[in-house]
């Protein structure tokens, strides 16, 4: 053994210390990790997207010289279930098919403290996190349902990330409703009243028509009041 490790600096001048040439490497890399390169490659690099395959094992098919994988079908975005396709031209040809689950980064929002039943939630109420969650259908990718302005339908614990059925709707304003209307500059703050036209929760936009007819535009406040836009 010691004679054979005094004869390696040898042995490697003349390229006979080599686990396995390119080609006999490349064969030798798992088709899971090679179908995983196709799956990156074709949705790009990004921090935000995780993938996982399923099948592909070695044993799955004949050795091939240049093995080339492919989706089928036409999918413009590659998110939640993909199937994959894998065929060999030569020596002889064959398709097997496997699959790729990608899943993507959304943000989850908790609640940092313990909160009652009939809570309006604020912001200062939340604190964001990113999971990866799965996706079920490629392309499908619906938006977070927003919480804040929100009234909670039970009581939470701290740490609880909130869902759409946790919480119901906070109406601060209905449509035709009377409403009191502020109107605020510099050194004065003056109010009145006037119908609105749309339901509001607290802190959104919100139009309103005035005895004269006149329409205006303004903020929800949270006692059900409006401050016109300035």
């Amino acid at each position: 053994m010691k004679h054979f490790i005094k004869l390696l600096p040898w042995l490697a001048c003349f390229g006979w210390v080599h686990a396995a040439t390119p080609e006999t490497a490349s064969q030798a890399t798992p088709r899971k990790v090679q179908a995983a390169e196709f799956v990156r490659s074709n949705i790009g690099p990004s921090q935000d997207l995780q993938l996982s395959i399923e099948g592909f094992d070695s044993s799955d098919a004949a050795p091939c010289q240049k093995p080339e994988f492919f989706i089928p079908g036409q999918l413009s975005v590659l998110r939640g279930f993909v199937r994959l396709g894998l065929r060999c031209p030569k020596p002889s040809a064959w398709v097997i098919y496997g699959s790729s689950n990608i899943t993507e980064a959304r943000t989850v929002y908790k609640l940092k403290t313990d909160l009652p039943a009939g809570h309006l939630i604020s912001s200062e109420d939340l604190t964001a996190a990113k999971v990866f969650q799965k996706i079920l259908t490629a392309g499908l990718n619906p938006e977070s349902a927003p919480f804040v302005g929100r009234t909670l339908a039970t009581a939470l614990a701290a740490g609880t990330t909130l869902q759409h059925s946790h919480t119901k709707t906070s109406w601060v304003i209905k449509g035709g409703q009377t409403v009191t209307v502020y109107s605020q500059g510099p050194s004065f703050r003056i109010s009145s009243e006037a119908q609105a036209i749309g339901n509001a929760v607290a802190g959104q936009a919100v139009q309103v028509r005035t005895t004269s007819g006149k329409m205006l535009s303004g903020q929800a406040l949270p006692e059900g009041a409006v401050e016109l836009s300035r």
